[in-house]
């Protein structure tokens, strides 16, 4: 059987507030689904976060129907396990779903759907000490979905974020298919176990790569290969001085109408946003100007690429005591990409009915 396994997809996300990039995202997905559909997959899975948020709009809703009716018309099931992002009870998903698990949209909330004999297990968003090391996960599961950090993808070491170790529990080998990363890659734990991250399917923040892919996993082989998603252009560009902007608007000119362009600028130079945005009008393009910041003369880069001895998790640990249920939400909130909103409403929630 061939299962697409693909993770991060952030449905109803309106990336800078612009409706064309909710709608990239939208599309990116469908693709997915209609390639499941051209190389007659067994199965779709989605590690976590399919939705950017637990109140999702109408608009939203009304793509996921869509994606229902063309699954269901195509007796293709996609079965979906909880991320931070749109980790809810019950899950949005189950709204739409149908009694049929055969097909459609299926929520796996810790739960195992048998495909053919073959076992896939929908781990929902959890900690690591709850996780204990697979303890809960049945002894059969040949395909495992997490949507959890890995050390063997961080930049830094964290000893909350999971590990080989964790999958002690785990028949050998068991393949997982993880989320939240946001990038593509791989490893193999000594014992075996394999772990894949599909990575976002857009761009989901200027630090990711802008090739997206999703795994072809191949039951029969053991096998996943990485089959490319067709997302919305990206050009990146840096403009120092006066005669950087000629090329740039050159190169803006000549790329796809309507592409995403990431220009880091020095801010020295006179009206450089201004005078690109006149020049590509008709270009159509996405611009994301990022100002070049230096420090006692040297440039200052403030992505999340950087790394440091320090973190804002050691920041945080001097400050609030780890076992403080604040702890945990102010550490999730250091995420540039968190939904603050939602995530605030479920603390505040949850502590009301502690107290």
């Amino acid at each position: 059987m061939i299962i697409l396994c693909t993770a991060d997809n952030h449905i109803g996300f309106k990336q800078y507030g612009l409706k064309q990039r909710e709608k990239d995202i939208e599309d990116s997905f469908f693709r997915i689904l209609e390639t499941g559909v051209k190389i007659n997959a067994a199965a779709i899975t989605v590690s976590g976060d399919l939705l950017h948020s637990v109140r999702p709009t109408s608009s939203t809703v009304g793509f996921l129907k869509k994606c229902q009716e063309y699954l269901y018309d195509n007796n293709l099931p996609c079965l979906v396990s909880e991320g931070n992002h749109d980790k809810s009870k019950p899950h949005w998903i189950t709204n739409i779903s149908r009694k049929d698990r055969s097909k459609g949209f299926v929520f796996l909330d810790n739960e195992k759907y048998d495909l053919d004999g073959f076992n896939i297990f929908g781990n929902s968003f959890t900690t690591r000490d709850n996780f204990d090391k697979g303890s809960y996960v049945p002894r059969e599961t040949d395909l495992l979905l997490m949507h959890q950090q890995f050390s063997e993808f961080a930049n830094f070491p964290n000893e909350k974020i999971f590990d080989c170790n964790d999958f002690q529990n785990l028949k050998k080998p068991t393949t997982v298919v993880v989320g939240d990363i946001h990038i593509t890659n791989d490893f193999v734990c000594e014992d075996g176990h394999r772990v894949y991250s599909p990575g976002s399917t857009e761009l989901m923040s200027e630090s990711e790569s802008e090739k997206k892919y999703v795994c072809v996993y191949d039951t029969d082989k053991g096998t996943i290969s990485h089959q490319d998603i067709v997302t919305r252009n990206v050009i990146r560009l840096e403009v120092r001085e006066d005669n950087d902007i000629e090329p740039a608007i050159s190169a803006i000119n000549k790329s796809e109408q309507g592409s995403m362009v990431f220009i880091k600028f020095n801010t020295s130079v006179e009206n450089i946003i201004s005078r690109i945005r006149s020049a590509t009008r008709d270009s159509e393009p996405i611009i994301r100007p990022k100002p070049i910041m230096e420090f006692n003369g040297k440039e200052v880069d403030f992505s999340d690429e950087i790394e440091s001895d320090l973190t804002l998790n050691d920041v945080l640990q001097e400050m609030i005591d780890d076992k403080n249920p604040i702890y945990e939400i102010a550490s999730q909130l250091t995420n540039p990409e968190a939904d603050v909103v939602s995530m605030i409403d479920e603390f505040v929630e949850k502590r009301i009915k502690e107290i």
